[in-house]
């Protein structure tokens, strides 16, 4: 046993705070190789590192902090628990919960440790949480004894708690006790951005001037050269941007280099980056000069909250749930910051999601409109289309749930052909470029979006796939046979090829006009600018417009072939005013619905706001994210 305590043991006392020489740490600082001391003080006069705290601390500070019950049927808010005012409402009679939270985060981020004394009531429960200063806090671990949290209050005197009465977060704690400030961690970039910073304002203090020597060729007395160097001080030294004017002999040398020489700008730059290393933060939050384009920067934010953000607010969850409630209550109780409004996207993509969510059956409308703070709808009567097994009864609703069903796949799809072609593209550029040739590239790209039966081959089988669900569900609308596998297999054959020659049109006319630009650096970063882009906006639109073409033409040849003649335009409830005033508009089966040329008014009539159709419309869709179905007509 006694080797166990020797491994494993602690020391008979241990204790960081003020009286001890690691205590002083965080006030006196970490010294760094650049020459800087370090504190936490003094590294938020950086930019980079007071960005970097704010953005988590506000951020973190913005996020309600709810207290849960587990229920049979999930969860729901604790409102009626005496924690949920304490988290949501009023942490303390001095602080909002958005100041309460900020300090929690800021002390974390900063010291690597953040502690709040609970003041409890008569009753044992909570009745304040009061953040503490890192530095006023010592903690003692006595070898066989509990925690001690000695707290150093305003008039000096220290006032021992015990772990009942402080709630610790550490950060990054080795023996999960004691946490680690990323300050002291990342000192030497810290250090070393710092001692730019300096260099910077010394550099512009100097008028933008290296400094230098006066040469002569003749001996001076110590009196004229301490003259010469005080009136050339006076003239033109600290601070000063008059002309010189030497006397006949007399030569400046320059021995500093220059902003450029001493590359200024980029030493900065990379200081914020490997600060934002450090703290998990990305690069284009913190330094505004960060490449990005609108793809990739979307994708780091999102990034962002997975794997920066998400850790950190667990971290507080946890602590609080541990604290806050009592042994038997934590099974039931906990808290947890609500997120929703970080991943929330446009609102076009959100009621899109919440349509498909209701359409499914696992969402109804007021929870839709609770997730969007809208007041919930009336009970609707017991005499409308009702669920069964998550479907609603219509057709109309059946054949919108088979879209929405294989829009992920066809979406996938999409993003590998895409990212495919951005691999491809860029070997032709790259090769070109290496042989001064940028039209030779010009010409292979041509050429190889002319063969593009590989993109028909890959989206072959989803398309077939929906075909053959539709085709089944127009049949069954119509007393028909559903097509056998070659009639199938004919059908997709011929739609799989017109869309690869649509596919690689659109790919060609988007990428070619960067090949045009001259320069090899303004065709690199325009193709990466354009190829970011297809690979973040077209997926999605590929899906949308495909999913509602092949679902919709597969029913209208379906219906053709049963014999049916006429067909009905079908809008669902969320539709747009285009779609409303076409729908139950009933045509002669391969008639246009809306013919070239012809305008539908915009919202309320308005023609300014007008939709042209450029070609026939003889099925949905009339345009990006048209959910519209058809419905066979009996006559």
């Amino acid at each position: 046993m006694s080797f166990w305590r020797r491994l494993f043991g602690k020391e008979e006392k241990r204790a960081f705070g003020l009286r001890d020489p690691d205590g002083w740490v965080p006030l006196m600082g970490w010294g760094t190789n650049a020459g800087i001391t370090v504190t936490p003080e003094t590294a938020l006069t950086h930019p980079a590192v007071l960005g970097a705290v704010r953005l988590v601390a506000e951020l973190t500070a913005s996020l309600p902090l709810v207290v849960y019950e587990r229920t049979d049927s999930g969860r729901r808010r604790a409102e009626d628990h005496p924690i949920y005012a304490l988290m949501h409402e009023v942490p303390n009679p001095l602080m909002t919960p958005f100041t309460f939270k900020e300090t929690v985060a800021t002390s974390l981020l900063l010291y690597g440790n953040a502690y709040v004394l609970v003041q409890w009531g008569d009753t044992g429960i909570p009745v304040a949480l009061w953040p503490l200063h890192p530095s006023k806090v010592q903690v003692e671990m006595p070898a066989g004894g509990p925690i001690i949290y000695q707290v150093t209050g305003a008039n000096g005197q220290r006032t021992p708690y015990s772990p009942d009465d402080i709630l610790h977060v550490p950060l990054l704690a080795l023996d999960g006790i004691i946490g680690r400030s990323p300050v002291q961690l990342a000192r030497e970039a810290i250090g070393a951005a710092l001692a730019a910073e300096e260099h910077a304002s010394g550099y512009f203090a100097n008028a933008a001037r290296p400094s230098g020597v006066l040469k002569t060729a003749g001996i001076l007395t110590p009196e004229a050269a301490k003259r010469l160097r005080e009136s050339w001080q006076a003239a033109y030294g600290h601070g000063k941007a008059g002309t010189a004017v030497l006397e006949d002999g007399i030569e400046f040398q320059p021995i500093s280099g220059n902003a450029q020489e001493s590359q200024l700008i980029e030493s900065r730059q990379f200081a914020m980056r490997t600060i934002a290393a450090a703290l998990r933060i990305p690069p284009h939050m913190l330094d505004p000069t960060a490449r990005g384009t609108y793809a990739n920067v979307e994708t780091q934010s999102l990034e962002f909250l997975t794997f920066s953000l998400q850790p950190f607010l667990t971290r507080i969850e946890e602590a609080f749930t541990l604290k806050l409630f009592l042994p038997g209550e934590r099974n039931r109780y906990f808290v947890e910051f609500l997120t929703d409004g970080l991943l929330r996207t446009d609102t076009r993509t959100r009621y899109m999601a919440y349509q498909i969510a209701i359409q499914s059956g696992f969402m109804t409308a007021n929870e839709a409109r609770q997730k969007e703070n809208l007041p919930p709808l009336p009970e609707p009567p017991q005499n409308n289309p009702v669920r069964a097994i998550g479907v609603l009864e219509t057709r109309a609703d059946k054949k919108q749930i088979i879209l929405a069903r294989h829009k992920p796949q066809i979406e996938a799809i999409a993003r590998r052909v895409i990212a495919r072609e951005r691999e491809d593209i860029l070997a032709i550029v790259g090769k070109a470029l290496g042989r001064r040739d940028i039209g030779q590239a010009e010409t292979a790209i041509a050429e190889y979006y002319k063969q593009s039966g590989w993109i028909g081959n890959e989206f072959t089988p989803a398309f077939r796939e929906l075909a053959a669900e539709s085709n089944k569900e127009a049949a069954s609308e119509v007393n028909a046979s559903a097509w056998k596998d070659d009639e199938l297999d004919n059908y997709i054959k011929g739609h799989a090829e017109a869309y690869a020659a649509k596919h690689a049109g659109i790919s060609l006319a988007t990428i070619q006009p960067a090949l045009r630009l001259g320069a090899e650096a303004a065709i690199l970063e325009a193709l990466e600018s354009i190829l970011s882009d297809m690979e973040a906006t077209r997926p999605g639109k590929i899906a949308a417009l495909e999913v509602a073409n092949i679902g919709n033409d597969a029913a209208l040849e379906t219906y053709r072939k049963a014999g049916i003649t006429r067909i009905t335009w079908q809008a669902n409830a969320s539709a747009c005013e285009f779609c409303k005033r076409l729908s139950g508009k009933t045509v002669g089966i391969g008639e246009p619905f809306v013919n070239v040329g012809e305008s539908i008014p915009g919202p309320a009539g308005d023609m300014s706001r007008k939709l042209t159709a450029r070609q026939p419309r003889i099925r949905p869709p009339i345009h990006l994210g048209c959910e519209c179905t058809l419905i066979p007509v009996r006559d």
